[in-house]
């Protein structure tokens, strides 16, 4: 059989996917951050797919990278061979719904892609188990470093049902050479076995007083040796001809709330729009900015009330519309913040805020720069973010992202944007640029089927997008939902 890639491998990317072919069991692609780990899982599926042995994949993914699937499949797929990604987003029975469409799928390769979380639904296993994969890919495994959860439980049930199993991580040892075991029990649980005091015997010596304290490690030449049985791992500097800035869109789903609130908006605004004589740039970019709000998790409004002598006074309200964005976005914070220093960019004021919030509860150090600070406040937020360990994340409302070195960061997760490419670019860089060591990687989310796409796209193109909204050609399609 000859397989023509639909994009070009990298040499590394095509010795693993080798590699994969030639183990027909399972595999662990440990590639660092942006390396194209999940290209080589798709060229897997697809070859399997050409040769009728493959029917149905199911990925399990963090929340934040569910969407990427659907992206890296239109990229890597190639044209001849017919497919069907199904991602099952929402609540409970939203998302049983989008498990029985997937079941459903008939004479077509079907990937179905759900997040952790959802292994916690007893219904939800019930519905995989008719899904019948052959083939489970298991995305940022290193979440399942711990063997005793329920999530990893659940990817171990799993597991069982399946011919291939592929892991993908670029942090396989988050902590320690423990982390191995509850990752190698899901791929091979031959190598190590499934007895996790056994493993901790072999591998570990622990404190005679705090038996959960390690003390010293043991016999690792043999557990290297039996982990690269089926593991492959590549580190930046093998990869030479990488860029030094990766830039990807992370996808984010609405609900069917949040859904029917965007449609009725967008609706709205292009009615108003056909009845208006001429459509000037302000008016255009002030009903995009109310459809952007929404993908920010909000809308503001404009109230009038009476004020102490009778006067009429207006007064700017915020409404939570959903959390999908904010969701993701704290599944990425979680992701990264012990191995990187993180930059956010956000347009609106109420959305710092609302990741302020979500960050304290989750106890991540944090400083925030926005428009109306004084250079003082400025210099010592840049301070904390270079100098203090554990203040892992800087804020910055992007309109106010200027004249600041931030190379102690290397992940950008852009949350919203101004429709300026000088906004943009300056964010950007705060982490990209001299004395910055380490590859930098932009995260920039954006909820399918809205008007973030747009924004990004004219950002790219460094077009004045509120410009291109005055063509009345034009406006319509950019305002309509795409879901």
């Amino acid at each position: 059989m000859k397989y023509r890639f639909k994009r070009k491998p990298r040499p590394y990317q095509l010795a693993a996917l080798r590699k994969a072919l030639d183990l027909d069991g399972a595999i662990a692609l440990w590639f660092d951050p942006g390396l194209g780990k999940t290209k080589v899982a798709i060229d897997f599926m697809a070859i399997k797919r050409m040769t009728q042995q493959l029917e149905r994949v199911l990925i399990i993914c963090p929340l934040s990278a569910m969407g990427i699937w659907e992206d890296e499949m239109i990229n890597d797929m190639p044209n001849g061979i017919n497919y069907t990604v199904v991602t099952a987003v929402g609540a409970g029975k939203e998302k049983l719904r989008h498990i029985a469409e997937a079941t459903g799928v008939k004479n077509s390769l079907c990937a179905l892609v759900i997040n952790y979380d959802s292994l916690r639904n007893d219904s939800v296993h019930k519905a995989l188990k008719k899904f019948k994969p052959s083939l489970l890919i298991v995305d940022e495994m290193h979440y399942c470093k711990n063997h005793t959860t329920k999530r990893s439980k659940g990817v171990y049930a799993i597991r069982k049902l399946v011919r291939w199993v592929i892991g993908l991580t670029g942090t396989p040892i988050p902590k320690n050479p423990l982390d191995i075991f509850g990752q190698y029990k899901i791929l091979d649980e031959s190598i190590f076995g499934t007895n996790f005091k056994r493993f901790k015997d072999t591998y570990a010596i622990p404190h005679y007083m705090f038996p959960s304290k390690i003390i010293a490690w043991k016999n690792l030449d043999d557990m290297a040796k039996k982990i690269h049985r089926i593991a492959c791992r590549v580190k930046d500097e093998e990869a030479k001809q990488l860029p030094q800035l990766i830039e990807q869109d992370v996808p984010v789903y609405f609900s069917d709330k949040s859904k029917k609130v965007y449609r009725q908006m967008a609706e709205e605004m292009i009615a108003e729009l056909e009845n208006l004589e001429v459509v000037t740039a302000a008016i255009a970019a002030v009903k995009a900015t109310k459809l952007q709000q929404i993908t920010g998790g909000f809308l503001m409004r404009t109230d009038t009330f009476e004020g102490p002598n009778g006067e009429p006074k207006k007064q700017q309200v915020a409404f939570p519309v959903g959390t999908e964005k904010l969701d993701v976005f704290m599944d990425l914070v979680t992701r990264y913040i012990d191995d990187h220093k993180i930059l956010v960019g956000c347009r609106f004021l109420w959305e710092i805020s609302q990741i302020e919030s979500r960050l304290k509860k989750r106890g991540v150090r944090y400083v925030t720069v926005k428009g109306g600070m004084d250079g003082d406040a400025r210099t010592e937020a840049r301070k904390q973010f270079q100098r203090d360990s554990l203040c892992r994340v800087i804020i910055f409302q992007v309109s106010a992202a200027t004249a600041m070195t931030l190379t102690a960061g290397d992940i950008g997760i852009l949350y919203s944007c101004t429709r300026k490419w000088d906004d943009y670019w300056q964010w950007l860089k705060r982490i990209h640029r001299d004395g910055q060591t380490k590859p930098v990687y932009i995260l920039r989310l954006v909820v399918k089927g809205t008007i973030d796409y747009q924004v990004l796209k004219d950002l790219e193109t460094k077009r004045d997008f509120t410009t291109a909204m005055v063509d009345r050609s034009k406006y319509r399609d950019m305002l309509r939902p795409k879901f």
